[in-house]
Parts: C-alpha cells; structure tokens; sequence
C-alpha cells in the first residue's frame, strides 16, 4: 500500500500526485513474445541497439554488454537476471532473499506506518496552509492584533517551506510571502486611511499643516529608503489630500461675500498658484469652476452669452490658422511644386508669422479670458489673466 500526498499546496497551485493506480505495457505486445530476445534467448537488433546505446546506461554498463554479446546469449540472460535482482532488492514490497515470512510483514508494516506518517504530515500542511488561505480572504474584517498574528503566521510557515528547500516547496514560499506583504502594506495603508480619517472635517489650515506633515515623512522616506512601496503609497496620499485641502480653500474664498476683500483673495491664491503650474494644488478646482459657470471654447460649449461671443471670435481666428497650416501641408506633400505652389507656400509663411503681430489674436483670446474671469466671479486684472490663459492651455 503506498500513501502519496492528495496537493497540500492546492491554495498556491502547486500540484502534486494523486492516489493512482498505474499500470505500465508495452501496446500490442503478444504473452510469451520477448521484445529484444529471439527464442533462442539471443538479442534481436532492437535489443542491441538497446543495450548499447539506450539511455541511462553509463559507459561501464555499455562496455560490459558489448563484451558479453561476444561471449554468446547465455552471457546475456544471467546479466540481465542480474540486473533484474538488483531492481527487486530496491522494490521495498519484494520479499528479500532469506527473509522469513514474519520478518517481511513486519517489515512491510514498519514501511507502510512510515509511508502514512508522511502522509498524515503532508495532509496536516495542507490543512495549515487551506485555513491560512481563508484566514487570508478575511483579513479586512479582522481587528489589528489579529492581522498581526496572521501576518506572523504567515512568515513562520514560509520559513518552514524555506527550510525543505524543494521545487514544491519553493513554490509554497514564494506565494505565502507574496501574501505577507500584500496584507502589510494593506495595513499600512489601513493606518495612513485611520490617520486621516476626519481629514474632511479639519479646517482649512489645519488641513494644510496636516499636508505638510505628511510632506515631511514621504521626504524622510525618500531620503532613508529611495522610492520604496512605503514611500509610493505616502506621495499618493500627499497629493490626494494636497488638492482636496486645495479645494477647500477655494471654497472658503467662494463662500466670501462678493467684495475687495474677496478679489484680493482670489489674486493671492492666483498668484500663489502660478508658481507651480499644473502641479498647483488650485488647479483641478479651478478648471472645474470654469468649466461649470463659463465652458469651454475648445469644444464650443458655453454657459453664458459673453463666454459664447468672445470664445468663437477666438474659435474662428483658430480655424483661419489651422485652414493655412492645411494648405500648406497639402502643398508641401507634393512630389512635384509648382513655381505658384512654392510661392504659395511662402506667402502661408508670411501669414501664419504675422499672424499674432498685430495682436489682434491677443486680444481676442484676452477678451475671452475677461469673460470666463467674470462668470468665475474672479477679479480681472492682468494677474488674473495671465493664469487663467494658462488654466485654459492646460485644461
């Protein structure tokens, strides 16, 4: 009876054998027909050839059959019981030669208790390994000191399988510490969330300084550790909270009533922002603002007439533009020019270089700016311009 493992390992894949029964033959083999002997007991061709260049002989073994197959069939058939001898002394269920009958079922039973043992420690891992795979699978639900003793748990059982050192094993490690560290930066992600949990409800300086404080500690774990997971999951936060804490003050701002008071406000944080360009923490806000209280010249959708009239005189001096770049591109794809197309080509270059000279797109797209400044309820002044020009190029 031979106990073998049903996949202690299922939870990470790793396959292991059934309980079989297996039964090897040769197909179309006739009883009493020897594959490599004629009825003489001599080698047929295929047998030579097997027993002097098949695989797994070594060169002694070959040197040794091709002396005996000179010395005749019978030289063969005693080496060949030889071999067989050997293979039956390696089967533990053949019975040795001389051994009494008690003394084989004695050893027979000692071989099969062994055999169970490994099979009930083989079961006993799997056993260990399906319970952490489930324990795994609610690791959100439970308390902190239970994460922890999972976590430990999990680290003392990889070391096991490290130890055995196997292919199998191997296997085993490798996915029980890809859990582990799953499930600690799960918590340390968990911590970071509990950390900012009332965020949202802190005032506006106070969620600035919280901002800052969470600078300084993805700083510091930049410095002592590079860009480590921790420190990825830290700059994450930094700038999810860094623009909520951005929008809330422009929200303090909008609350403020209508004033120069307000206008003042609203020209600091202008020119507060300008210095960051788009990594501005006002950013999102603001082109938000935009979008909902004046639109968007770009797709021609506007909210309010003003916004309509100057976005399209800037919508149709874009289109005059783009219609000379075409052309030109047109031309200029020729395999063969005209004298009138090149200088066709060169009076689309005068055009598009003058374009702008006159300032007469300047002061359109400046017109446009005034409108979505006012809709905005912002002050309009040439600050004020200058960063919403550059709102709009970036949105």
């Amino acid at each position: 009876m031979r106990y073998e493992s049903s996949g202690y390992a299922e939870y990470f894949g790793v396959e292991q054998n059934q309980n079989e029964l297996e039964h090897f033959g040769i197909k179309g083999q006739k009883w009493g027909i020897r594959r490599y002997q004629n009825e003489d007991g001599s080698l047929t061709d295929e047998g030579k050839r097997r027993y002097t260049k098949g695989e797994g002989f070594t060169n002694d073994n070959r040197l040794k059959l091709n002396a005996l197959l000179e010395l005749g069939p019978k030289a063969v058939f005693k080496y060949g019981q030889s071999v067989r001898r050997e293979e039956n002394a390696k089967n533990p269920y053949k019975r040795k030669e001389g051994e009494t009958k008690e003394a084989y079922k004695a050893r027979i039973k000692k071989f099969d208790d062994d055999e169970k043992k490994k099979f009930d420690a083989e079961s006993e891992k799997e056993k260990t390994l399906r319970d952490l795979g489930k324990r795994v699978n609610s690791f959100d639900k439970m308390n902190t000191d239970d994460q922890n003793k999972l976590l430990k748990e999990i680290k003392d059982t990889a070391d096991e399988y490290d130890k055995i050192g196997d292919h199998d094993s191997r296997k085993i490690y490798d996915g029980l510490m890809d859990n582990y560290y799953q499930l600690q930066d799960k918590m340390k992600s968990n911590d970071l969330n509990s950390k900012f949990k009332n965020f949202d409800s802190l005032s506006t300086d106070d969620k600035f300084k919280m901002v800052d404080e969470l600078d300084k500690e993805q700083n510091k774990e930049l410095r002592e550790n590079g860009t480590s997971e921790r420190f990825e999951t830290l700059n994450k936060k930094f700038h999810e909270l860094r623009y909520k804490a951005g929008e809330s003050r422009c929200r303090d701002i909008d609350n403020m009533k209508d004033g120069p008071e307000k206008d003042k406000k609203w020209e600091q944080l202008l020119a507060d922002s300008a210095g960051y360009g788009q990594d501005s923490e006002y950013l999102p806000y603001l082109i938000d603002k935009m979008q909902k209280t004046s639109g968007d010249y770009l797709s021609g959708q506007y909210k309010t007439e003003g916004s309509r009239q100057a976005g399209e005189a800037v919508r149709k001096l874009d289109a005059e533009y783009l219609a000379l770049s075409n052309e030109k591109r047109q031309l200029s794809s020729k395999m063969f020019k005209t004298s009138k197309d090149m200088k066709r080509i060169s009076e689309i270059d005068d055009l598009q270089f003058n374009f702008f000279k006159d300032g007469k797109y300047d002061s359109a797209f400046n017109k446009y700016c005034e409108e979505v400044l006012k809709d905005m309820g912002m002050p309009v002044n040439e600050k004020t311009i200058d960063y919403i020009t550059s709102v709009i190029i970036w949105n």
